[in-house]
Parts: structure tokens; sequence; C-alpha cells
């Protein structure tokens, strides 16, 4: 199992763009959220990559995070042969009925020809922890753990806290290589996990934390974090 990253920056970067990452597992492929130029950008590195793509996995439903989703369904359902209906991963109820509404919206009498609703609980090897109201008031979101026989993915993008990583650290009893990707802000804000919080758990827990959501050159001379966006290993 392993994580590529399409970009890695946040909403309003213009340089590295918002973050999306492909997790790869076997026989299975992954998308973590559809930011606007997520679907262009694999298109032009991967064209092959855009019918591989097995499930769409949203973290939450801010624009930001889904922009390119239609752009992506309807390449995948009217350019290709096999008209693939393009697969959304849902944790819980709430962002279900949020994600229908959505779909039903856009796409209308051929919504659900476009996409797929799978429950989460199908792929074992996922687990959802639920965020909700830790990014912006009363939206649901979601942090992931993928896991298998050797390796945990731990990746949170839009968190306004760093208690689910701890959580999780603390409670850990796998004996797994560990990567942990994390969205993190050179500013201290309640919507983004202020980055001397993720080095102060870096060092208790003598873990590595990689991360997104930022533009890697504006770093301050005190941050010690390795940048998803200067390791070409994690970059699609």
């Amino acid at each position: 199992m392993y994580i590529k990253f399409v970009w890695t920056g946040w909403c309003c970067d213009v340089w590295c763009w918002n973050s999306s990452a492909v997790v790869f597992n076997k026989d299975t492929t992954i998308l973590i959220d559809c930011w606007h130029n997520v679907f262009e950008r694999i298109y032009n590195k991967n064209k092959d990559l855009l019918s591989s793509i097995d499930y769409v996995l949203l973290t939450h439903l801010h624009w930001d995070h889904m922009w390119s989703l239609f752009a992506l369904s309807a390449y995948r359902y009217f350019q290709l042969k096999e008209r693939k209906a393009t697969k959304l991963l849902i944790a819980n109820d709430i962002l279900k009925k949020e994600v229908k509404i959505l779909i039903e919206m856009r796409w209308k009498e051929i919504a659900y020809d476009l996409f797929e609703i799978v429950d989460l609980s199908t792929i074992p090897w996922i687990k959802p922890i639920d965020t909700y109201g830790m990014h912006s008031k009363n939206i649901q979101s979601f942090s992931y753990v993928f896991s298998d026989q050797d390796k945990d993915i731990f990746y949170s993008w839009d968190v306004g806290t760093s208690k689910f990583l701890v959580d999780y650290l603390e409670q850990r009893v796998s004996k797994n290589e560990l990567e942990i990707f994390h969205d993190s802000s050179l500013k201290e804000m309640i919507t983004h996990t202020y980055y001397k919080e993720l080095e102060n758990i870096q060092r208790k827990y003598a873990v590595n934390i990689y991360w997104f959501h930022c533009d890697h050159r504006k770093k301050t001379e005190d941050c010690h974090f390795k940048f998803v966006a200067n390791h070409p290993e994690y970059m699609l």
C-alpha cells in the first residue's frame, strides 16, 4: 500500500494548489478529495489513472474539496468506453444525506448513472475518524486510517486540533510501519492545526509527520516538518 499526492496546497494557493491524494492498495485505487484542478492534473500526469480509480473518498463537502468531482465523473461516464460510474465511499448517514442532495441537484435524473454511493464499512482496511465540527461549525468531516498487513497511513485534512492524532497514537497497538500525513498552518487558527502542536507530537511520540495544505516555500526557520511537496516519492 502506498500514497501519492496530486497537489499539496490549500484553496487559495496558486502554486501548490489544493491538496488531494491517491491511495493504492493491491488492486484497489482510492482518490481522496477532488479539488477543482485535480481532474486536469491527473489527466495530464497519468490519464489511465482516471479509469482505474475505484472509489472517491471525501473528507468533507466544502466546495474546495470536490469542485472537479463532477468533471471527473462526467469524463468517466461519457468518455470511457465502459461508462464507469464513480463510486463515492460514505462513512455515515449524515454525509450520505449531504452527498445525495449535491449530486441530485447537479445531475438530476442521471445522478445515479454517474455516481454510486457505497458504504465505507464495506472496505475493511479503511477506518474513519469522525471529526464533526472540528474544521467548521456543523460540518461533517472525517480523517482516515488506511491499513494493510505491513503499513498504516494516518491521513487528516482540515481539522483544527491535533486531538485525533494524539488519541490514535495513544491507542495504537499495531506494530506496522506508520506514515502520518496531516494538514497544518503556519498561523494559529480554529480551522487547521497549528504546526507547533504537531511538532510537539512528533517529538513526544518519535514519529514522522508529513505536512501538506501549505506552500512549503513559506516555512519559518523554526519549522522542522517534512513537507510532502519536498518528497517526490509521495508525489504523483
